[in-house]
């Protein structure tokens, strides 16, 4: 939902006025990015899920660990 919201946002004319972009857009880019990045975490994480049974929550913590330690 909120994907489709700032992709609809972006279509409207009047936010881009080619003076480069506003914050606005940059904003709403941001959200996008940050939506398919969490659309991306988990699909990752329900993949893992599948493959590794009862024993996920604590491979996902693990895995959750392991990426926010690297900075991801």
């Amino acid at each position: 939902m909120l994907l489709n919201v700032n992709v609809g946002f972006l279509a409207i004319q009047s936010v881009d006025d080619g003076a480069g972009r506003s914050l606005a857009q940059i904003a709403s880019y941001m959200s996008v990015i940050s939506s398919f990045g969490s659309m991306l975490l988990g699909v990752n994480l329900a993949r893992k899920s599948y493959a590794q049974g009862p024993d996920m929550v604590d491979n996902a913590v693990r895995l959750l660990s392991m990426m926010m330690s690297c900075g991801l």
